[in-house]
């Protein structure tokens, strides 16, 4: 096809239409374009920096390196490695222990803290003559941030709490004649925690020690301030693709120039997984994860939802092996063999279900305010639902990657969840939820489940075409360029 001078295309062909016969596109191909519209969409996701949201590195970033580090393996291309490497030092660099960023318990680890819509929202309130009295909090779920506190003392000796979104003014809760006097039945982290849940989820803590003594706070209004947390899904879901691809080199003679990147990648990993290993605890004969009471986040003091601990466990089956750690391999096993032991048949149909809270959870079988389970979330129903494939997606890749590291994950547990996708694509689209007869789709989980289960039925088939038209045609994000990246690995030269 030539132009002439002018633009114009010449030798006999008209504009708009080529005399060449149109090159059939594979599954490479497509995550190539996928790859390119990511990086002009999302240029933060991309290439991240201090100044990316928190939501950025284990959302969306995450994706990226886990869908590049999968092309790498397939492929072997340098291409992919380059990129890979290129935003995985950037990763590294936004570390807390880097950033100088400090968590609420003082530390300032190899991990991604952040303080966000997962973390409490805090408040100090003083009193009159200007000492600390009490630490006030918020965590309800989707309440707007920022807030604002006001506190309005009463004449006698008692205070009303007001919270306002600080956007525009509208009042999200109030809580009137607390008082800080211990004896008293008003007292506020008492009466707080009795009332639970308020609108806004507020809690508090007496930061005075041991003092009974009633004191007046000042008349003030306070910006509530998210804490900083690092959580252990977050430290999973970016650190595992940084140990596989450590993985991934050794294993191919033709990426043996990225060996320093790799061993700095592998190094980095096994100290994000050891910052969270006080975290892993027994309960009932089981391993789980449980996030330490007093931690600024909802259901502190709580085991997490498979999805977290699973991405964890992903990652340390990925570093038990690398070292030759069994302690470390056996934990995660523990781990995948917990989740493994809450799957349970559906009747009359193919595969399992499980639900998103552990069943032996407290927040599975609900707590309330007696129980002092948790400080941030006094009380909570009984929340038995099914695990969403969403997050269901993250259960599956790790529970394959456990597999692949020998961590205790058996064929027969891939093939059941080979099962249970055959039957969430069985309506014609990939379902929400893995509850039976669920409603709504979910197309961007769909290809993750599909390259990673490996699709092998007509069924399977179709969602994987289905999947590679979502990232060809639909939002450029993270999650659908790491579906097109696990769809291409299961069959990569063929064409759509």
């Amino acid at each position: 096809m030539v132009l002439g001078a002018a633009g114009v295309i010449a030798a006999g062909v008209s504009a708009g239409c080529s005399s060449e016969p149109r090159k059939p596109e594979t599954a490479i191909d497509v995550f190539d374009n996928a790859w390119a519209a990511v990086r002009k969409a999302h240029p933060d996701s991309a290439y991240p920096g201090p100044n990316s949201g928190p939501q950025v590195l284990p959302w969306e970033t995450s994706y990226i390196l886990q869908a590049l580090q999968t092309m790498v393996r397939v492929t072997g291309e340098r291409r992919y490695a380059d990129d890979f490497v290129r935003i995985s030092r950037r990763v590294l660099s936004l570390r807390d222990q880097e950033l100088g960023h400090v968590a609420f318990d003082g530390q300032s680890g190899p991990v991604w803290s952040v303080a966000d819509r997962y973390t409490v929202l805090q408040a100090t309130l003083n009193d009159n003559g200007g000492a600390p009295c009490l630490l006030v909090s918020s965590a309800a779920p989707g309440v707007a941030q920022p807030q604002r506190l006001r506190v309005e003392p009463n004449a006698d000796g008692h205070f009303d709490l007001y919270v306002f979104d600080a956007r525009n003014g509208q009042l999200l809760d109030r809580v009137k004649g607390l008082s800080t006097h211990r004896g008293d039945p008003a007292y506020a982290p008492m009466r707080l925690r009795a009332l639970s849940p308020t609108s806004a989820w507020l809690t508090c803590r007496d930061m005075r020690g041991s003092s009974t003594d009633s004191v007046q706070l000042a008349a003030a209004e306070h910006t509530m301030a998210p804490a900083r947390v690092s959580f252990a899904v977050h430290t999973g879901m970016i650190a595992a693709p940084l140990m596989e691809f450590a993985t991934t080199v050794s294993q191919n003679a033709k990426l043996r120039s990225y060996t320093s990147d790799a061993e700095a990648y592998r190094s980095a990993a096994s100290a994000a997984w050891a910052h969270h290993r006080a975290q892993i605890k027994n309960v009932d004969g089981y391993t789980c994860m449980v996030m330490p009471r007093g931690t600024p986040a909802r259901v502190d003091g709580t085991p997490l939802p498979h999805n977290q601990s699973l991405a964890y466990a992903r990652l340390g089956s990925g570093v038990g092996r690398s070292y030759g750690d069994a302690t470390i391999s056996s934990v995660s096993a523990e781990l995948f063999k917990t989740v493994i032991s809450d799957m349970r048949p559906v009747p009359g149909e193919e595969g399992v279900i499980w639900p998103y809270y552990w069943s032996k959870s407290s927040c599975y079988s609900g707590f309330s305010s007696d129980s002092n389970v948790s400080e941030f979330t006094p009380s909570m129903p009984a929340t038995k639902a099914a695990e969403d494939t969403q997050h269901g997606a993250i259960d599956v890749m790790a529970l394959v990657a456990g597999r692949a590291n020998n961590a205790g994950v058996s064929d027969s547990t891939i093939k059941i969840l080979a099962n249970t996708y055959g039957r969430l694509v069985s309506s014609g689209c990939f379902a929400a939820s893995l509850s039976p007869g669920a409603h709504g789709c979910n197309g961007s989980a769909a290809g993750l489940w599909a390259g990673s289960l490996v699709p092998g039925s007509s069924a399977l088939d179709k969602a994987t075409r289905a999947q590679l038209h979502q990232a060809r045609k639909g939002d450029p994000s993270g999650v659908n360029l790491l579906g097109a990246a696990l769809v291409a690995a299961a069959s990569p030269r063929s064409v759509v």
